[in-house]
């Protein structure tokens, strides 16, 4: 698409160069600001508004002005880098670490594969004159497409926890009171020399044979207001 343009000093080799360079300095700007950006509106709010701006961005560049594209070409750079340290974070918080290398092969295989499979489907539509201004329109609707999976996909996330959350913690707290009171029974059966003789004194003037009625007391009262 760069071979369309006014300026015949940049094409080619030295366009590609000028366009690496901008989406260089978009991917370092977007390191730096991520975790600002996170902090400010969360880890699935943050790669949303980024593919929501990407979507802008390639829009602005359909008119394929050069200048233009050139600054895109930062923007969407900064873009990608936020969605992929996004992604790089949940798969480090949300993935077994038994599980988690797996996982980083399997992602940077399909990036790099998408990568391929995109440019070389993008060389069989781009006219000799490499003027295709739809396929700028295409990118952005692929930004769009993104945006409403990841939508979704945090959307489903984030439910359950909230939903079920508090009806998966009852079972356990209900075991747990449970084998507290299972140990209380235990402990207020036991004979003050049996208290005495399993318990190690802790102070100076501690006599087991007296703490034992007092915790007796306790736990039976407290059996009592379960």
């Amino acid at each position: 698409m760069v071979r369309h343009t006014d300026t015949p000093g940049v094409a080619g080799l030295g366009a590609t160069v000028l366009f690496a360079a901008a989406t260089g300095l978009g991917l370092f700007l977007a390191t730096t600001v991520t975790p600002t950006l996170v902090r400010r509106w969360g880890r699935y709010a943050a790669p949303n508004g980024a593919l929501a701006f990407a979507a802008v961005v390639q829009l602005c560049g359909a008119g394929l002005q050069l200048p233009v594209m050139v600054l895109c070409g930062f923007f969407l750079g900064a873009a990608g880098q936020v969605v992929k340290l996004c992604a790089d974070t949940a798969m480090q918080i949300d993935v077994d670490d038994a599980l988690r290398g797996h996982v980083f092969t399997v992602q940077d295989a399909l990036f790099w594969m998408s990568f391929i499979v995109a440019i070389s489907l993008a060389a069989t539509v781009i006219p000799s004159d490499g003027y295709q201004p739809g396929l700028a329109l295409a990118g952005s609707g692929v930004y769009l497409v993104g945006l409403a999976v990841h939508a979704s996909v945090g959307r489903r996330a984030s439910a359950p926890a909230k939903v079920t959350g508090m009806s998966t913690a009852a079972p356990m707290v209900a075991d747990l009171r449970a084998e507290s009171d299972g140990l209380d029974a235990m402990v207020a059966d036991l004979p003050a020399d049996r208290w005495a003789a399993l318990t190690p004194r802790t102070g100076m003037d501690d006599r087991p044979s007296d703490r034992a009625p007092a915790v007796d007391r306790s736990r039976r009262a407290d059996r009592s207001n379960r």
